[in-house]
């Protein structure tokens, strides 16, 4: 597991890497990965091919950003061999989930960063689609708790009860065999927090 943030937190301690970069190098990160993976001949040219549009110019744009590994390195503020070395982690691992929060999605360069992820997935193959080497949990989804907390307090009543409002995704009269743990969960943070049945508990 690698850990790209400025910032040391809890989250880096059980890290196999820290990348230390300096706050919004993020795209230049990431465009030096897609070169590497150009260069190194780890683009899946059959499914680029078959399943996207616009490779070259994103080589390109990638080239103006950080046109070379180095040049990445100097622009994150990280000693080059430990961004070679997620370069090759990346590279080497079949199956890759890239998890990021809204520090880059919500930043002023949000859009390049996201693209800058995604496109070095797509080159790869690595994305969730029966076209994609069989690399079926390969990702690059977006960690955000207030849309998700949002989503869930929406539709957190006892008599309407989403099907993926509770832990494992689904609700307390789903049958399955945590339906018992979750009623007992919702009834007794009813019973704490709501003096009605049917209102919401969040």
């Amino acid at each position: 597991m690698v850990v790209i943030d400025p910032r040391w937190t809890a989250t880096c301690g059980i890290a196999d890497l820290h990348l230390a970069l300096r706050p919004g190098s993020d795209v230049a990160v990431f465009a030096g990965l897609l070169l590497h993976l150009a260069e190194t001949g780890a683009c899946d040219d059959a499914w680029i091919e078959a399943r996207t549009s616009g490779f070259q110019a994103a080589i390109e744009a990638a080239r103006r950003s950080a046109p070379t590994a180095a040049n990445a390195a100097a622009l994150a503020d990280v000693a080059p061999g430990e961004l070679a070395r997620f370069y090759d982690w990346f590279t080497a691992t079949e199956r890759t989930v890239t998890l990021y929060s809204q520090g880059v999605n919500q930043s002023s360069a949000g859009t390049d960063k996201v693209n800058a992820i995604i496109n070095c997935h797509l080159a790869t193959g690595e994305m969730p689609s029966p076209h994609a080497k069989g690399r079926f949990a390969s990702d690059a989804p977006v960690c955000c708790g207030l849309p998700n907390g949002r989503n869930r307090r929406s539709r957190s009543s006892l008599r309407v009860y989403a099907s993926d409002g509770l832990p494992s995704g689904s609700g307390p009269m789903a049958g399955g065999p945590m339906a018992p743990t979750m009623l007992l969960w919702i009834v007794n943070l009813t019973l704490r927090h709501s003096p009605e049945a049917g209102t919401a508990v969040w």
